[in-house]
């Protein structure tokens, strides 16, 4: 019998995170004709600039997300993978596999490469490659991944706006495996290299095939900042954390996916390894009968909740019971004015709804309307959402979202705490403030002031552990630095404030302040070291008032039984008992107060 009876169903991190654990796989085309590889006016490569995308994408993987696949793909080579079969002009530089030290040394070695002649050695350069060719053999490589992927994703880095030039064969057969790529649900990217990059000559064309027909090729760019922030755009992980059922009553019922727009990083678990073998070893956990050592299944065991003096017992089967009460999904309990809605209620990260057409038919026509209304009506949904089986209900807000340049229109769902969470914080008694010092105050405030965004500040205990492991695994002879974006820049701060920094000391400190005063720094037993602790007065054992001096100057303690019941003879007084009796009397002797 088990008294661990647990009725906080709570969903686990593992719960949580159950969608994004499912893998991925993206493959890499890079453009690596003669083009690609011209020094330009800054001494840039655009092959080395995509090159470093692909290696931060790489790393970024091994942190966030190291059970994906990822591959690289050169094509526009002179070269081709072993066998008559495959495609020429086209390198397997990398096979679909998780991502590894050995790659990324690689390409290190490609990157600090001055002029890339070890690649036009080894690869060469040709124009005359089949985009048809290249778009069967990717999707032949993500159709023999040795794991099932949940999403699968090319992006093509090329600075050729028309790589085909008005070749009609050629482009209709690229057009036609475009096709073939749509209908095996593959997500195709294009990532132009080069501010003259035009779309609409050919890729454009391409993408509007592939990805349906709002898709187009982004403004090309040389800056590698901007190429790395459209790299992580397009292999950022959008898929939803859950599939829910909005049932607005009636039997009306509407399908959306659930997205969350930020997720935790947090520092790997220890993951134990055999000595022997090298082999990740698994915790298990086996309940026996104390009495007769047989092995119990987990319908065998039997939890309690103790209530007074009572045990009430409860079966596996009767815990799971009590999940079940709330069905999964999103409740509509009504309408609220936005301006009812207080910044105080905040209670946990917020989550977004977006509809789909999975499951329910007309859902997005019908979610869009909703939408629409609660916008011009200024009103949002209150309801109770429960995100996954077994788990306890939320209340919430859906609060709509107009589409904005980089944020789709739908219904954030802000969680709303329960009365029992609600409670007052007693505050201590504070001082008045005059106007004066409260504008001083606001100006200060609109000084300082920038906009938040957590994406910023990366966790330095988390960067310092994977720097570390970098370097071990890339023989590095020390880790790369890290900035500690969430220590305060003093520097900058005073730069900002000016002269109100001034104007802050004198309004709010008297004029006897000296901020470069440092105040006696309280002693602590650890200062008290063996080089600066208090020296013990030196007394004369010879001198006949030995005894009265130490124990005046108060080092009693450190008299001898023997000397104490010599002194106590001299002045007839009682030497019966221990030492501290013996130090009493001697205190009283001599007047003076024991401690």
């Amino acid at each position: 019998m088990d008294d661990g009876l647990n009725f906080d169903v709570e969903e686990t991190e593992q719960q949580s995170n159950e969608i994004w654990n499912t893998r991925e796989i993206t493959v890499f085309l890079l453009d690596s004709t003669s083009k690609m590889f011209e020094k330009r006016s800054d001494d840039t490569i655009f092959f080395q600039l995509c090159l470093r995308c692909c290696k931060s994408v790489f790393m970024n993987k091994i942190i966030g997300s190291s059970s994906d696949l990822l591959s690289i793909v050169f094509f526009g080579t002179k070269e081709h993978d072993p066998g008559d079969q495959n495609p020429k002009n086209i390198v397997t530089f990398f096979e679909p596999q998780q991502p590894n030290a050995s790659v990324i040394k690689d390409l290190n070695k490609m990157i600090n490469s001055d002029t890339c002649d070890d690649f036009s050695t080894k690869y060469g350069h040709s124009d005359d490659y089949s985009l048809a060719d290249l778009f069967w053999h990717v999707s032949s490589l993500i159709s023999k991944s040795p794991v099932k992927v949940a999403v699968r994703k090319i992006i093509l880095f090329t600075c050729n706006d028309n790589p085909l030039h008005n070749d009609t064969m050629k482009s209709y057969q690229a057009r036609k495996k475009a096709e073939d790529i749509h209908n095996l649900q593959i997500e195709l990217d294009v990532i132009p290299l080069g501010e003259h990059f035009n779309g609409d000559l050919f890729f454009n064309e391409i993408m509007q095939i592939v990805n349906g027909p709002n898709s187009t090729v982004p403004k090309g760019t040389s800056k590698i900042e901007e190429l790395l922030e459209q790299t992580f755009r397009r292999d950022s992980k959008k898929r939803s954390i859950a599939n829910l059922t909005l049932n607005i009553g009636n039997d009306i019922r509407i399908n959306v996916n659930m997205f969350n727009f930020y997720r935790p990083l947090r520092i790997p678990s220890i993951m134990k390894l055999d000595n022997k073998m090298n082999e990740q070893v698994k915790n298990t956990a086996q309940t026996y009968n104390s009495e007769t050592g047989e092995r119990l299944l987990k319908t065998d065991v039997i939890k309690y909740y103790e209530t007074g003096d009572k045990q009430i017992m409860f079966t596996v089967q009767e815990l799971e019971r009590f999940h079940m009460n709330v069905a999964k999904g999103i409740e509509l309990l009504g309408f609220k004015s936005l301006s009812e809605l207080s910044p105080e209620n905040y209670f946990k990260p917020s989550s977004f709804i977006f509809p789909s057409e999975d499951k329910i038919k007309g859902s997005s026509l019908l979610f869009t309307t909703l939408l629409r209304r609660c916008l011009e009506k200024q009103k949002f949904m209150l309801c109770y959402i429960v995100s996954r089986v077994k788990s306890k209900p939320w209340l919430a807000a859906l609060v709509p979202q107009e589409e904005e340049n980089n944020m789709p229109a739908g219904f954030h769902i802000l969680y709303l705490p329960y009365a029992d969470y609600i409670r007052e914080i007693p505050y201590p008694p504070q001082s008045e403030l005059t106007p004066e010092k409260v504008d001083l105050f606001k100006k200060i405030l609109k000084k300082i002031s920038f906009q938040y965004s957590p994406s910023v500040f990366e966790n330095p205990d988390i960067q310092k552990h994977w720097a570390n492991i970098e370097a071990l695994a890339l023989n590095y002879t020390e880790p790369r630095s890290i900035t500690d974006e969430t220590l305060r820049d003093y520097s900058q701060i005073s730069e900002r404030l000016g002269g109100l920094e001034d104007e802050f000391v004198d309004t709010f400190f008297p004029t006897t302040y000296n901020p470069e005063f440092e105040f006696e720094k309280k002693r602590t037993f650890s200062d008290y070291s063996a080089s600066n602790k208090w020296k013990l007065a030196k007394f004369d054992p010879e001198d006949p008032d030995y005894v009265e001096k130490v124990a005046r100057g108060g080092q009693a303690d450190k008299l001898t039984v023997p000397i104490l019941k010599e002194y106590l003879l001299k002045h007839n007084i009682n030497v019966k008992g221990k030492k501290q009796d013996l130090l009493d009397r001697l205190f009283e002797s001599l007047g003076i107060k024991s401690s």
